[in-house]
């Protein structure tokens, strides 16, 4: 079979500066995968945090879900890939053009759905989700600047699920690791449970007054 490999090489090169582009030179944090290019797998730890992820939600076929910095899209789209109805928002404009271009190579038009821009201007409490997965730093780096928006965030999300998860970066948060039912003062939310997924913790959080959304 006749191969146009000058075609193919410039293909590569463009979706390459894409890609960096998107990152703006920084580590990679999430695992991509693009199948005409089956040389260039890159893998950042993110398969085993969704292995965890899925035992601990799992049936999701039909369910609903909410990706916060969702980056390229690559839980959206595994999660997806599962029957599950996915949307991300993600603030970074290059790397939502990478997730659209990626859900087209996948053949995965309509879903996920993403969305450019800040969650908490996105979001209201009309909207509703089965679980909402606020992966990487975005929740330490909150909690860190200021934990009285992280109140506000908190509230925010937990008013559109009732299954929230959150990942804590350990070496910036130690003194809320050693007391995770307390990540945010005054909170009314509190952790549920500490959920191991692979080198960061990722919290499950449940609303003081509510004691039985778990099955």
């Amino acid at each position: 079979m006749w191969v146009d490999v000058e075609a193919r090489s410039n293909t590569w090169m463009e979706f390459r500066k894409q890609v960096f582009r998107a990152f703006n030179g920084t580590e990679m944090d999430q695992e991509l995968f693009h199948p005409d290019f089956a040389d260039w797998h890159v893998t950042r730890g993110t398969g085993r945090r969704l292995r965890e992820l899925l035992k601990d939600l799992g049936d999701i076929n039909g369910k609903r879900i909410l990706v916060l910095d969702a980056g390229i899209g690559f839980y959206c789209h595994e999660l997806a890939k599962r029957g599950a109805r996915l949307y991300g928002i993600e603030p970074s404009k290059d790397k939502v053009d990478v997730a659209n271009y990626l859900s087209m190579v996948y053949r995965m038009p309509r879903n996920p759905l993403f969305t450019m821009g800040e969650f908490r201007e996105k979001l209201t409490k009309a909207d509703q989700f089965d679980a909402v997965f606020w992966p990487g730093p975005g929740w330490t780096t909150l909690l860190l600047e200021n934990q009285r928006e992280a109140g506000k965030a908190l509230n925010l999300l937990t008013g559109v699920t009732e299954r929230l998860y959150l990942e804590l970066e350990p070496d910036k948060l130690s003194r809320e690791l050693s007391n995770p039912a307390w990540p945010v003062e005054n909170s009314n939310w509190q952790a549920w449970e500490v959920v191991s997924i692979y080198d960061w913790p990722l919290l499950r959080y449940r609303q003081r007054r509510k004691v039985s959304w778990l099955r």
